[in-house]
């Protein structure tokens, strides 16, 4: 059977995505569920740029480790290759959709961009991607 591949979208894949991809990934592994194949994405990202100071830092402090990321831009192949797209605002769901996603693989988690704020801000969004993640787990593994 196929893995399901889920990708996270976000526009620079520096803060947002990438904390998500590691927070699910994290969970998946301790449910010990390996048949979902997980991303992330930008839809304006300089390619190949670190994740972000305070989201690694934030990572870090969840046991997760972005110190390998590299930001990278959605492919064309990528629009039809994947299961779900897991959207942090509803204007990258709708430009997927102008892409021709159907809307049935797509969600919207809607997580404020915590791009050049301090800290807390990046635990904030950390911890409401972590809830909405949660929240949607369920549909994310069926």
């Amino acid at each position: 059977m196929k893995n399901k591949k889920v990708l996270f979208i976000c526009t620079g894949n520096t803060c947002r995505s990438p904390m998500a991809e590691a927070i699910l990934k994290q969970k998946l592994d301790a449910d010990g569920i390996d048949n979902i194949e997980v991303g992330s994405r930008g839809l304006a990202a300089n390619a190949f740029q670190p994740a972000a100071d305070n989201a690694q830092l934030v990572m870090s402090e969840m046991g997760c480790d972005l110190k390998a990321h590299k930001s990278k831009n959605l492919s064309r192949e990528e629009l039809s290759d994947t299961d779900l797209f897991l959207c942090m605002s509803e204007s990258h769901a709708l430009m997927l959709s102008d892409c021709g996603v159907p809307r049935s693989a797509l969600a919207v988690l809607d997580i404020p961009d915590p791009y050049g704020g301090s800290l807390d801000t990046y635990k904030a969004a950390a911890m409401k991607i972590k809830g909405e993640i949660e929240k949607r787990y369920e549909f994310i593994t069926k």
